[in-house]
């Protein structure tokens, strides 16, 4: 409960303690019931956080002990769709269906409104308001009853991206009511603050050309296509002809050994196996996969991956 709490209200230094500690005791005794669970919420936080590729390890690691739906795989489950949303990966959608039907039977807001959110966020990045509105609906009307502003903050900032203004200002977590309200500057250094990269870009999207740019990048950092590439034709339409995408300027510079390794990483290999393959320390290895994040402006082997196949690298 302390961790789930603290992961929801976006408090993650406290909820990393509370995870750190929950899953210690847990995974030391086999009680995999609370160890599905805690992975779960360790899923969403590093998925709120930034750190993609290991929010999809550990949510699948999760879905793999759990073996099926039930309500202690529920905040994998929900971490795992909401961040194929953000990847524009097709399996968002059997996963979000798959959650719908099962969180409208618990009635609770805690289930019901994350996925209700992240169904309403796919349907804004595929251009449909008025789907988005509706998706966002059931979790935003209980909401309504009940005093849940990080849960509630979500629901009303895509009923109000879809052309619904008259959302409840005052009873959201503060940076969504920033946002909302136009302060995009504040909104974004209060993401910031808490440590959520997506939701900083969300913010500067809504700012000038230079914090367009720089949400832009970020979106491209993350892997985050669908709202890359709304923001990218959002520029495109306001007159700026050339768009530079990170890494688009670096990608020539790899090196051949870097290339290399990029290659075996393709080819799923571990930086330990890489080193035995090339004959180098595995501390060599970290030093390539380090400067190939560098100059492909990513920074993990996910991100790295899709960017290389983006530009033609491999």
């Amino acid at each position: 409960n302390l961790a789930s709490n603290c992961v929801r209200s976006r408090l993650y230094s406290d909820g990393q303690r509370w995870l750190a500690e929950g899953l210690e005791y847990t995974t030391a005794r086999d009680v995999d019931f609370y160890t599905i669970y805690l992975s779960g919420w360790q899923a969403q936080m590093y998925f709120d956080t930034g750190h993609w590729l290991e929010a999809e390890e550990q949510a699948r690691a999760a879905i793999r002990l759990s073996r099926r739906l039930t309500t202690t795989s529920l905040p994998a489950f929900i971490a795992l769709g909401h961040l194929k949303v953000r990847q524009g990966d097709s399996e968002a959608a059997e996963l979000l269906d798959r959650l719908r039907s099962r969180v409208l039977s618990t009635d609770e807001l805690q289930r019901i409104g994350p996925v209700a959110a992240a169904r309403a966020e796919a349907a804004w990045w595929q251009g449909d308001a008025e789907r988005t509105i509706a998706e966002a609906l059931p979790g935003y009307e209980l909401a309504m009853n009940l005093n849940d502003p990080w849960t509630f903050g979500p629901l009303a900032y895509w009923m109000w991206r879809a052309g619904r203004t008259e959302v409840p200002i005052d009873r959201l977590a503060r940076p969504y009511a920033l946002m909302i309200r136009g302060e995009w500057q504040q909104a974004a250094e209060e993401w910031q603050r808490i440590g959520c990269p997506f939701e900083r870009a969300l913010a500067l999207m809504d700012g000038d050309r230079p914090a367009k740019h720089e949400a832009l990048a970020i979106f491209e950092q993350l892997g985050a296509r669908p709202a890359a590439n709304d923001l990218r034709e959002k520029l495109q339409a306001q007159g700026v002809k050339t768009i530079r995408t990170i890494g688009q300027h670096n990608a020539d510079d790899l090196t051949p050994r870097e290339l290399e390794v990029l290659r075996l990483i393709a080819d799923g290999l571990s930086n330990p196996a890489i080193a035995e393959r090339l004959t180098i320390s595995v501390g060599t290895v970290k030093a390539h996969t380090a400067s190939i994040y560098s100059k492909l402006g990513t920074n993990n082997r996910v991100q790295a991956l899709t960017r290389a196949r983006e530009l033609d690298v491999l």
